[in-house]
């Protein structure tokens, strides 16, 4: 599939494939993010459209209900407008703007499109005259669907400094809805409201040897112990039989924690798209290498990948790792760089942009001798 951006937000153009392992390096500030958190929105909106859509295809059947086909299209259309407008608010504080919105420009076109081929593709453009966001007539509709069933966005180990807050909303969210009938409606993080959910629900519980070894790899050659989920709903990682509060726990460690509790739990698979922002802040640049060389083995297991990332570790080891596991046709490199995101065939101008801080600091090394 295809990721198409045209005109949002800093982004002017972008074409981004998702197949395999996708990198887009770049400076801080060059719209990387958001082009993770678009597809976010993109295929949660789909999928939770479809679920409402065939919960209540369901429930009309076993109330022997007539089913009128027409009825429930327009009920999965509306649900889908609804939900992206939801997770817009959600994911951008309900600030996706447009490039026209940003840089005063009359820009025509401004729109997001998630392409399986030329005439299947979902796509959701702004209607500057109604001034809001609307899916094309033309996107699929319920005889196509994307080819992925859900989306797992990292973006920071701080997820797991906030376990206890979140068990708490979880509870209280519980109990307000038994008791009073209600629908318990709060604003919340929702990227990371969405990976504490995936810590405490399995959706499988067979791991396969592929799975394993990979969480073996994590916990005994990397951080030598594991994270344990125990009464509560609550972690710690457990090394020599000690468990260690998380609170004690390096940030490092709790970035591959993330992996081997997403692993264990079913999440990181071929039905899925998995969504990393910047790992390499957390992570040594030893474990940089390391986390690139599993990054590569899970795009080598068919699992799609979308990495955002600023280090010349990551992106040279996942260049290195790609060619040793003969995968090097899965794994697309690209570059964020004033409102562009284009491919690259090779790494020269995205290490020559990321080199930029190193000419300043030998540039700094001489000020002295000017004087």
């Amino acid at each position: 599939m295809e990721l198409i951006l045209k005109n949002i937000g800093m982004i002017k153009r972008a074409r981004i494939k998702l197949h395999g392992l996708t990198v887009i390096a770049g400076e801080n500030d060059t719209g990387k993010s958001t082009i993770g958190k678009v597809l976010m929105a993109m295929i949660k909106t789909d999928v939770i459209a479809r679920t409402k859509y065939l919960k209540k295809k369901k429930e009309l059947k076993i109330a022997g209900k007539e089913l009128k086909e027409e009825n429930l299209k327009r009920y999965f259309f509306k649900n889908r407008k609804y939900g992206f407008n939801r997770l817009r608010e959600l994911l951008f504080k309900d600030f996706l703007r447009t490039n026209a919105d940003l840089y005063e420009l009359e820009e025509k076109e401004h729109y997001i499109k998630l392409s399986q081929d030329e005439n299947k593709y979902l796509k959701v453009f702004f209607n500057r005259k109604k001034n809001e966001w609307e899916f094309s007539e033309n996107s699929f509709d319920l005889d196509y669907k994307i080819p992925y069933k859900d989306i797992t966005y990292i973006q920071s180990p701080l997820i797991w400094d906030l376990q206890g807050f979140f068990n708490s909303i979880l509870q209280m969210k519980s109990q307000i809805e038994l008791e009073e009938d209600i629908k318990f409606k709060f604003e919340y993080p929702y990227i990371l409201w969405d990976l504490y959910g995936k810590f405490v629900k399995k959706r499988i519980e067979y791991v396969s040897k592929f799975h394993r070894d990979i969480i073996k790899t994590i916990t005994k050659d990397i951080i030598n112990g594991e994270f344990v989920k125990k009464e509560g709903n609550i972690f710690v990682f457990r090394r020599k039989n000690i468990d260690i509060p998380l609170v004690n726990v390096a940030h490092g460690v709790k970035s591959f924690g993330i992996l081997q509790v997403l692993l264990e739990n079913g999440y990181i698979s071929r039905y899925g798209i998995l969504v990393i922002d910047e790992p390499e802040v957390h992570l040594h640049p030893m474990w940089q290498i390391k986390y690139a060389e599993i990054l590569v083995k899970l795009a080598k297991n068919n699992i799609t990948i979308l990495l955002q990332s600023h280090s010349p570790y990551m992106i040279e080891a996942i260049k290195r790792y790609s060619e040793i596991e003969g995968i090097e046709e899965k794994v697309n490199f690209y570059l964020a760089d004033k409102g562009y995101i284009e491919y690259q065939e090779t790494l020269e101008s995205i290490f020559e942009k990321l080199a930029i801080p190193m000419r300043e600091l030998k540039k700094l090394k001489w000020e002295k001798y000017k004087n």
